[in-house]
């Protein structure tokens, strides 16, 4: 049953992350169909909606689209590089349309290096302001931590600054290139598990919690439990978040392409060639590859 989606309402986008691993095209193809596709998501069993691609505020359907869903009571989440969150007005017309959470990007503790990432001077400024904004509208806030080699040395400052900032959630996702995740060298991966670790340990006593999505960790987490740092319970929790998901979710991007997982490049079908139904065939037909490669 698919659960979860991602979908991309535009293409359009203020930065050019060096990270991103979006292939920009000019076709829109699902905010122009978009009630009967977010009905059929509906209908195969879509609990929660993750609003991904480009800047999804940038788009002047998205509080119609949000709406649209929210009457569907489908929980969403919206991934936003935070620029466009500038007053609390714009919050409130986060919270009215419906959006659950919001998860805004932080690439750095540095002002300049984030901007620098993000090929936009002042994102930094724009992403902290946005943090507070929302926090202070009372929204379910998270900040969304790309790591590369650049920033693995950072981890522990950022869990600092989120709890500084008040957020419910740091999301630390490990960068990926055509699919896979891309390779730490040995002394860099040992750096980016212990700092994960110690988060894991942090979280315990915190407010803010921590969220990853990497199959890499499998076995430091059973060793945690072996060495009785961490029960079942947190286990479980942690376990969960490294399994492959293509299972139970959906991404579609907005010139209508769909795959399994919004970070693999497998490509199943696209909406303008293929019926709903046959995309619903499709993803439950797809046999589950392995995705997760190191490159």
């Amino acid at each position: 049953m698919i659960l979860v989606a991602h979908l991309g309402l535009s293409y359009a986008c203020n930065m050019r992350c060096k990270h991103c691993f979006v292939r920009h095209k000019k076709e829109d193809y699902v905010i122009q169909h978009y009630k009967e596709i977010i009905d059929k998501l509906n209908d195969i069993g879509v609990i929660s909606l993750y609003y991904t691609y480009g800047e999804s505020l940038l788009c002047p359907q998205f509080y119609e689209v949000a709406s649209y869903c929210h009457n569907l009571k489908i929980s969403q989440i919206l991934m936003s590089n935070g620029y466009f969150i500038d007053s609390l007005e714009d919050v409130n017309k986060i919270k009215m349309s419906g959006i659950n959470q919001v998860f805004v990007s932080l690439d750095s503790i540095s002002e300049q290096a984030h901007d620098k990432n993000r090929g936009k001077q002042g994102a930094f400024e724009h992403a902290l302001q946005a943090i507070k904004l929302l926090r202070l509208g009372q929204v379910t806030t998270g900040i969304a931590n790309s790591i590369s080699s650049d920033n693995v040395e950072e981890m522990n400052d950022m869990y600092k600054l989120g709890c500084e900032l008040g957020v419910k959630y740091i999301s630390y996702l490990r960068i990926r290139n055509q699919g896979g995740l891309v390779k730490f060298p040995e002394e860099l991966q040992k750096k980016y598990e212990d700092n994960i670790k110690s988060l894991i340990i942090e979280a315990k006593q915190n407010y803010t919690q921590i969220k990853f999505h990497d199959p890499t960790l499998k076995k430091m987490i059973n060793t945690m439990i072996s060495d009785r740092i961490i029960d079942g319970l947190e286990k479980d929790k942690y376990c969960s978040m490294l399994e492959c998901s293509m299972q139970h979710s959906i991404s579609i991007a907005p010139n209508g392409d769909f795959s399994r997982c919004s970070l693999s490049d497998c490509v199943i079908g696209n909406l303008k060639t293929n019926t709903l139904d046959e995309m619903d065939d499709r993803i439950n037909n797809y046999a589950c590859v392995k995705t997760y490669r190191s490159i």
